[in-house]
Order: C-alpha cells, then sequence, then structure tokens
C-alpha cells in the first residue's frame, strides 16, 4: 500500500496546474489515491497521486466560484460548495458525475459537513442558516438560524452525534 508523504521530509503530492488561479481548498481520497481541488475557476478538479500533469476530471457545473470540495469515499461521492449559494454531489461511478444540486441557501455557502454514516449533509451559508440534507431522500430536511452572523465552519463531535458551527461573532454553537 502507498504511503502518504511525511511533512517532514518535505515532500509533496505534485503541483497540479490549476489554470494559476490557486487552490481554495483540496480533498484527499487514500483509498482511490486522487486528490480533489477547487478554485477561482469555478470547476474542481480531480487529480491522480501519481501523475499530476493533467487532471483526470473536471467537474464544471457550479456559476460561481467553489470554495469547497469534500471526498466521501465509501460512496465513491464529491461534495463540493460554492458562492453560487449550493451544495452539488457529483457521483464519480457515473458517466455524467453530476447527480444532485441542492438548493435553499439565500447567500453564499460557506461550509459544509458531512455526517460520519452518510446519511446528512449539513451547510452553513452566510444567510446566517444551517441546512441539513438527506442525500437518501434527495431533500432539505430542515433549516436553523445558526446564528445572528455568517456560519463560516461546522465540525461534528467524536460521536458524530453533534454539529457545532462557527460564525463571525467568534462564537462556536
Amino acid at each position: 500500500e502507498e504511503e502518504i508523504p511525511s511533512l517532514q521530509r518535505k515532500e509533496t503530492l505534485g503541483t497540479p496546474s490549476n489554470d494559476g488561479v490557486g487552490i481554495r481548498a483540496f480533498d484527499w481520497s487514500p483509498t482511490y489515491r486522487w486528490f480533489a481541488t477547487c478554485g477561482p475557476s469555478r470547476a474542481v478538479k480531480l487529480w491522480s497521486t501519481h501523475d499530476t500533469s493533467a487532471p483526470v476530471k473536471v467537474l464544471d457545473g457550479h456559476g460561481a466560484v467553489t470554495i469547497g470540495v469534500q471526498m466521501v469515499d465509501r460512496r465513491q461521492h464529491i461534495i463540493t460548495l460554492a458562492v453560487d449559494r449550493v451544495v452539488k454531489i457529483w457521483d464519480m461511478r457515473q458517466k455524467r458525475p453530476l447527480v444532485y444540486t441542492l438548493r435553499g441557501h439565500s447567500a453564499p455557502v460557506t461550509c459544509l459537513e458531512v455526517e460520519p454514516s452518510w446519511g446528512r449533509i449539513f451547510s452553513g451559508s452566510k444567510d446566517q442558516s444551517l441546512r441539513v440534507w438527506d442525500i437518501r431522500k434527495v431533500g432539505e430536511l430542515s433549516s436553523v438560524a445558526a446564528s445572528q452572523h455568517p456560519c463560516n465552519s461546522a465540525a461534528f463531535d467524536p460521536s458524530g452525534t453533534v454539529v457545532a458551527v462557527g460564525s463571525d461573532d467568534a462564537v462556536v454553537r
């Protein structure tokens, strides 16, 4: 099995060309030995850890800058979020990988967390809401006013039963 390079050794997975615009976020899949990058170009690019000279696949579907990407290995899904106020779910097993577009936020989506058991996605936004999406039924379960400020980050506790949200007022709820 391939070893992940150590940061102490200052090795890199590669230097993917992202059209010279930088990388805003990335995620790594040790199972499939690829990583996904996103940035100001709207597209999400998938790269092989063995050859970063060109992307393996380009996922183009957001209407604005992509700001986050998360890979869910066991379902071969990639989840992306963007300034266009939507969350997109891509299935890498499909020839046309875009599966769902989740709409509901009234401002740019700024954070995302996938429930460890993979039943739900939590997305936070500048609209101050935290939305809960059920992937199996492809719809929104609920929306909560998470703060009086934009939601910037979300994370689960170790048990996977509580989600915390960080916002512009420097408070974690």
